[in-house]
C-alpha cells in the first residue's frame, strides 16, 4: 500500500512490515505439482516492487487444499489436501512432504493418521505441528466424515501421533497459537453447514481440549488474528453454507475479540463489508489489514450477486472492547481464497445443494 486509498502492483513478492520483501514458497493451483520460489529484497517504490520467480522442484504428490508451515529457516512441511477425482472420499491425502530450501528439493515424510482437507496446521512452541479437524474418509470405511480428531507431527522423528480430540467436529475453522502456547480453535461447521459459535482450547502440555467460550455469531470461513496485546480478533465468515435451507447464507461484517485472560468473547466494531474466505494480516503498528474475500453488503443474502471483494479495511484495536475500522481504497483485482481452496469448496457445496433438490 503506497498511501491511504492507493494500491500498487506487487509482482512476485511478499511484504514485510519494515517495507522489505521476503523469500516466498508458492504452492498453488489445481493439480499443478510444479512449485515456485522468489527472492526479493528491496524497499517498496511508488510503482511497487518487481520480483522474479524461479522453479522450486516438484512435489511428490500433486495436491490442492493442502497446508504448509515452516519448521525452521530451511524447511517447509506440506500436509494433506486433495488429489483431483471423484468420488471425493477417495482422494483426500494423508501424505506429507518436506521442502529443503538450501537444496531446492522435496522428500516424503510420515503420513498423517487421517486423510484430511479443510483442516488447520499450527506450529506449536515445542516445535511440533498440530493438525486439527477437517474432513476425509472415516477410518471404519463408512464414508466421508468431519473430524473431531487432532494429531501431532514430530520433526525429529518424522512421525505423526494422535492426540486428544475436540468436543465438536469442525471444518472451515481457524486455529490460532496464543502467547501462552495453547491453541484456540474457533467456529467452522460440523458437516451440517451451520456455523459453529463455540471455541475450544488445546493444551500441548496435556494433549487435552477445553471449552473457550461462545461467540455472538456462529461462523465458518472467517479469519482469526493474534493481536499484539495477546487477544484474538475474529472477523467475517458466513453463518451457513449454500446448501442449508433457506439457501441464503449471510456474509458477516461482524467481528469479535477473544480474551485468554478471562476465556471470554466480546463484540467489537463491524466491517463495512461482510465477507468470507478473506485475508487478515497483522501490521507492524498492531492494526489488522482485511482484504479480498467473497462479499455481500452488510447482511447480503442473495448468493447470485456475491462478488470477490475489492474494498480494503483496517481494524484499529482499542484499550476498550470496541475497536474501530477505516477504509483504505480497493485492490485492483477482486480475489478470494485462502488455505481451504475456495473453488473446490464452492463446487462441493453446489454438489451437496443439488442433491437436496
Amino acid at each position: 500500500m503506497t498511501g491511504q486509498g492507493m494500491w500498487a502492483g506487487m509482482r512476485g513478492s511478499v511484504g514485510r512490515p519494515d517495507g522489505r520483501w521476503l523469500r516466498m514458497l508458492l504452492i498453488w493451483g489445481l493439480l499443478i505439482p510444479a512449485l515456485s520460489i522468489t527472492t526479493v529484497d528491496q524497499p517498496v517504490t511508488a510503482s511497487g516492487p518487481v520480483g522474479t520467480w524461479s522453479p522450486a522442484g516438484n512435489v511428490n504428490t500433486a495436491r490442492f487444499n493442502s497446508l504448509g508451515v515452516t519448521l525452521d529457516t530451511n524447511t517447509v512441511l506440506v500436509a494433506g489436501g486433495m488429489y483431483e477425482g471423484y468420488p471425493r472420499t477417495q482422494y483426500q491425502l494423508a501424505s506429507t512432504e518436506l521442502y529443503d530450501i538450501s537444496s531446492n528439493t522435496w522428500r516424503a515424510t510420515g503420513d498423517m493418521n487421517y486423510r484430511r482437507d479443510d483442516f488447520t496446521l499450527t506450529h506449536l512452541l515445542n516445535g511440533q505441528i498440530l493438525a486439527v479437524g477437517g474432513n476425509g474418509p472415516a477410518l471404519d470405511g463408512s464414508g466421508t466424515t468431519t473430524f473431531v480428531s487432532a494429531e501431532l507431527y514430530n520433526p525429529a522423528t518424522g512421525m505423526w501421533t494422535v492426540t486428544g480430540s475436540m468436543a465438536l467436529k469442525r471444518q472451515y475453522h481457524t486455529a490460532t497459537l496464543l502467547t501462552n502456547g495453547k491453541v484456540l480453535v474457533v467456529g467452522g461447521d460440523a458437516a451440517d453447514g451451520i456455523g459453529i459459535a463455540s471455541a475450544e482450547l488445546y493444551d500441548p502440555a496435556t494433549g487435552v481440549w477445553s471449552a473457550a467460550g461462545t461467540l455472538a455469531n456462529g461462523r465458518l470461513s472467517h479469519t482469526a488474528t493474534l493481536l499484539n496485546n495477546g487477544t484474538v480478533l475474529v472477523t467475517g465468515g458466513e453463518d451457513r453454507e449454500l446448501f442449508v435451507p433457506p439457501y441464503n447464507p449471510t456474509d458477516l461484517p461482524s467481528a469479535e475479540i477473544y480474551n485468554p485472560a478471562t476465556n471470554s468473547w466480546s463484540t467489537t466494531g463491524s466491517m463495512a463489508v461482510g465477507r468470507r474466505i478473506h485475508q487478515a494480516t497483522l501490521l507492524a503498528n498492531g492494526d489488522v489489514l482485511i482484504a479480498s474475500g467473497v462479499a455481500g453488503a452488510n447482511g447480503q443474502t442473495n448468493t447470485e450477486t456475491r462478488e470477490a471483494a475489492r474494498p480494503v479495511e483496517v481494524y484499529h484495536p482499542s484499550s476498550s472492547a470496541m475497536g474501530t475500522w477505516s477504509t483504505h481504497g480497493t485492490i485492483a483485482t477482486g480475489r478470494y481464497g485462502r488455505y481451504h481452496g475456495a473453488p473446490a469448496r464452492r463446487q462441493r457445496a453446489a454438489r451437496r445443494w443439488k442433491r437436496r433438490q
